[in-house]
């Protein structure tokens, strides 16, 4: 049976604090008093900020990689289906209050220089992964017809990584997830996932 170790509640309290005051913002003080323990703990489970930055964003990334391989890359599904039920993950991680404080990946990319260059690369790569997952799912759409043969999948799936970062953003800024609604409204029928035409029965 799984025991929440100091490590994981230095992880889970670093995590929360990531998200609401961005990574150059979380003092180690500050992770160690959220997580119940003594500032001496840090130390003893982390070689340096940047290690414990570095295992919050492969913790984040091997849950949305889990979440790629039920929707994204789920071949027991069609395409249209993939695709709506990651939009509609996404929306359920901006819910509530978590719309305040938006995506992780996005929430790091806009810092900049507040990251180190190796996390910057690493989040660069999480990003490439996010989008060839993207054009794994609309690949399979071109092949089912839902797409036009000549479809560009890797320029369309780096569109709509973009799009929906871009959108996430906006969703903090405005504390609701509207504006990640309104992006993926527009990109579905984009991305081969228009609704069936509605048809109206006349009777006589």
């Amino acid at each position: 049976m799984h025991t929440n170790t100091n490590r994981d509640k230095l992880l889970a309290a670093g995590s929360q604090l990531i998200h609401v005051h961005g990574y150059a913002r979380c003092g180690l003080r500050a992770v160690t008093a959220a997580a119940g323990l003594p500032a001496s703990s840090f130390s003893s489970h982390f070689p340096s900020k940047e290690a414990f930055g570095l295992e919050i964003l492969e913790r984040h990334f091997a849950e949305h990689y889990r979440l790629m391989r039920g929707t994204l890359r789920n071949d027991a599904l069609p395409a249209p289906q993939r695709l709506r039920r990651y939009f509609a993950a996404l929306l359920e991680e901006l819910d509530g209050e978590a719309a305040r404080h938006g995506c992780l990946f996005g929430r790091l990319c806009a810092e900049g220089e507040g990251i180190s260059e190796l996390m910057r690369n690493r989040l660069a790569d999480m990003l490439l992964q996010i989008q060839r997952s993207l054009a794994y799912c609309l690949s399979n759409a071109r092949g089912a017809g839902l797409l036009a043969p000549h479809s560009e999948v890797d320029e369309l799936a780096a569109f709509a990584v973009a799009s929906l970062q871009g959108a996430m953003l906006l969703s903090r800024a405005h504390g609701e997830p509207t504006p990640l609604r309104q992006c993926q409204q527009l990109l579905l029928p984009l991305l081969g996932c228009a609704e069936p035409p509605q048809y109206t029965v006349l009777s006589g």
